[in-house]
């Protein structure tokens, strides 16, 4: 950074609504002028009352936490059986739970559990405003921290369409608005892509065999 610039430091909290204990903290922390931003956490067991925080702070930035270790499933655990134990609760290692999510048999219980902590961010996002940012109106770090994710869906999209986004208007309007914005994409966009595919082949991700023939011929 250049002499004489100002430099800024941008706070997150983590795990926002997975205990009251966390909400109070991030609720303070915030009131204060220290954070920011914090990430939620739809299978928490103090999800709604870290909704009815964030509600009341319009200032505050949050976003989905995808959580498949180390906390609670949305789906009741006899639907995805694979992921959580009998009382709902996913394992606590990451670095286990990357094997054994590897397993066959497993994407499909991925795909819905995944699904259903979209939903609830399909339903936090209708009370969150006319849009068309997270926030309503302005642009927050929310909607850059989740423009890389969109990105890279929307491309994966293109590869194995699957439609979850689709299912949740506000969150495929949400989506749109992001991919629309040049600031989304710092790279050019079909350069990007084609890179992207070949990192995809060159670690043989499953989802790389459905790389059409025109992607592929970018190596």
């Amino acid at each position: 950074m250049a002499r004489g610039r100002k430099k800024y430091a941008v706070i997150v909290a983590d795990d926002f609504g997975s205990s009251s204990s966390v909400n109070l903290a991030v609720a303070e922390a915030h009131d204060r002028g220290i954070l920011t931003a914090a990430s939620l956490m739809a299978g928490g067991t103090a999800f709604e009352e870290a909704v009815g925080i964030a509600r009341k702070r319009r200032g505050l930035s949050v976003g989905l936490h995808v959580t498949l270790c180390d906390g609670r499933a949305v789906l009741p655990c006899s639907e995805v059986p694979g992921l959580a134990d009998p009382g709902g609760r996913f394992g606590n290692s990451p670095s286990k739970a990357w094997i054994k999510y590897r397993r066959p048999g497993l994407l499909g219980q991925l795909g819905r559990e995944i699904e259903a902590q979209f939903d609830r961010l399909e339903k936090a996002l209708e009370k969150q405003g006319a849009g068309p940012f997270f926030n309503g109106a302005q642009y927050s770090l929310v909607d850059a921290g989740y423009a890389p994710f969109l990105l890279r869906y929307a491309m994966l999209e293109r590869i194995k369409p699957t439609g979850a986004i689709e299912k949740f208007p506000r969150l495929k309007a949400w989506s749109d608005v992001l991919l629309a914005r040049p600031t989304t994409h710092s790279f050019p966009r079909d350069e990007f892509e084609a890179m992207y595919c070949d990192g995809l082949r060159n670690r043989k991700s499953w989802i790389s065999q459905f790389i059409p023939p025109t992607a592929q011929a970018a190596e």
